[in-house]
């Protein structure tokens, strides 16, 4: 095992945030954060950009961190290359690989357990319509906003979040007035779907800010 390797699996980013702040804390000076911490999206990634940060020295520090996000959707040769290094790891340089599923049948994946110290977290659940419910019911519109945009790369339609929406407004017992708005409020984004005034996402995003204030 690399001690200067991570491989954390799982869906669960507050546990895993928590972990990279305590190695971040543990390796990296705050006022020297800024030079000595890379972060890297794995599906754009090249080669030559990977080799160039691992060769970087730490800037007044004994490390310096390296984070690669979706690990998992590395290009072959730089899966190659990492196998290669992890036999003959530098010493300043630690790398932290972020994948959100374990996946058996990986090789690559495999191999990184051997080499990495891995830390499973908990897998998230799907959203679903009721975990929007909770969040427009609590007036929480960043979460209402992300879970309405998790929920449609599901592959949740416009029309089904509409309704189940238009169902939950209509079974409150709040005073009329506020119900009637509410109705008036779906009733708007129906139409703006049904005549293309809006994207059905932007629609969505504007009924939830009209349902929440």
């Amino acid at each position: 095992m690399v001690e200067s390797a991570y491989l954390l699996i799982g869906q669960d980013s507050c546990f895993k945030n928590n972990k990279i702040k305590e190695i971040k804390e543990k390796f990296l000076k705050r006022e020297t954060l800024d030079f000595n911490l890379d972060i890297l999206y794995a599906h754009e990634l090249d080669l030559l950009t990977l080799q160039e940060k691992l060769l970087q020295l730490p800037v007044n520090s004994s490390k310096r961190i390296i984070i690669v996000k979706e690990a998992e959707k590395l290009k072959e040769e730089i899966k190659k290359f990492l196998l290669d290094y992890f036999k003959k790891p530098y010493p300043q340089t630690i790398i932290i690989f972020d994948i959100e599923k374990d996946n058996p049948e990986d090789k690559f994946i495999n191999l990184l357990k051997i080499y990495a110290r891995a830390l499973p977290f908990k897998e998230e659940r799907p959203l679903n319509i009721f975990d929007l419910k909770k969040y427009i019911e609590a007036k929480k519109i960043n979460l209402s906003l992300k879970t309405l945009h998790q929920l449609l790369l599901q592959g949740e339609r416009p029309e089904q979040i509409l309704g189940n929406l238009r169902v939950q407004v209509e079974g409150e017992s709040s005073n009329s007035l506020e119900k009637r708005r509410k109705i008036k409020a779906i009733l708007d984004c129906d139409i703006e779907i049904k005549t293309s005034r809006l994207k059905p996402v932007f629609a969505l995003e504007k009924l939830l800010i009209r349902l929440i204030r």
